[in-house]
């Protein structure tokens, strides 16, 4: 996004936030590597790589495995929604609603990031606020 002039302050906020989340993952979290883990590693390599090949193609990828890389999170919540902050997500699920309506035109490298990141927390809205409860 920095090579095609379309970095935004969301993901500007979702890169600390990402960075807050491996700090806390590194000191708090389970050891070791999934598959999804490397799933994801090996996407964010690729994406990197596609950088120097073609910007707009390592956007592409690196939101693929953003899009991938959250299941994890979307099966946590299904299974237990109580483990999930509902204010926080509705805030950024907020935020993204707003960036949608911010883009300045509707590029891949402008519009993708901001769409990507609606249809993760539109998910989490539904499984937190609207999925039907076991009883």
């Amino acid at each position: 996004m920095f090579l095609k002039h379309s970095i935004n302050g969301q993901i500007v906020g979702a890169m600390l936030g990402a960075w807050a989340v491996v700090v806390l993952a590194i000191k708090y979290g389970t050891p070791g590597w999934t598959k999804l883990d490397k799933f994801c590693f090996g996407g964010a390599i690729v994406g990197i790589t596609l950088m120097f090949i073609n910007p707009v193609f390592s956007i592409v990828a690196s939101l693929s495995v953003v899009f991938l890389g959250s299941f994890p999170t979307f099966v946590s919540a299904w299974h237990d929604p109580s483990r999930e902050n509902k204010t926080a997500w509705t805030l950024y699920w907020v935020s993204c609603v707003i960036a949608l309506i911010a883009i300045p035109s509707w590029t891949i490298a402008n519009a993708a990031q901001p769409i990507t990141f609606t249809a993760i927390e539109t998910i989490m809205m539904f499984i937190l606020f609207i999925k039907p409860r076991r009883r």
